[in-house]
């Protein structure tokens, strides 16, 4: 009808599964946060160690990266605080370790 809107197809449950059943590592980690979260991938690849907050189970979305620039997001609504399951959290911690996982407020990061 003219306008620039681009029809966004989801994932089905099974095509979700499929990605991450084939998936290890940090890479699975970064598709189920996707899944889990609804954040894009540029707020994905903006996401810090500082911005994961293991006791209040959260990841803060403060920036992301476009073009491979870190930029801040686009819109206050941008900004924001994403409850995750306890099982991304366990994933975190093992794959980080623990003292930069429960250091919050560093001043050169967050």
């Amino acid at each position: 009808m003219g306008g620039s809107e681009t029809e966004v197809r989801a994932y089905t449950d099974a095509e979700v599964e499929s990605i991450l059943s084939r998936s290890t590592g940090p890479e699975r980690l970064f598709y189920w946060l996707a899944v889990e979260t609804g954040m894009r991938a540029g707020e994905l690849c903006g996401l810090r160690v500082c911005d994961v907050d293991p006791s209040r189970k959260l990841v803060r979305v403060r920036q992301a990266v476009w073009r491979g620039q870190v930029q801040t997001p686009k819109t206050k609504n941008a900004i924001r605080e994403i409850l995750i399951p306890v099982e991304i959290v366990d994933a975190l911690r093992a794959s980080f370790p623990p003292r930069r996982m429960e250091h919050r407020g560093a001043p050169t990061c967050c």
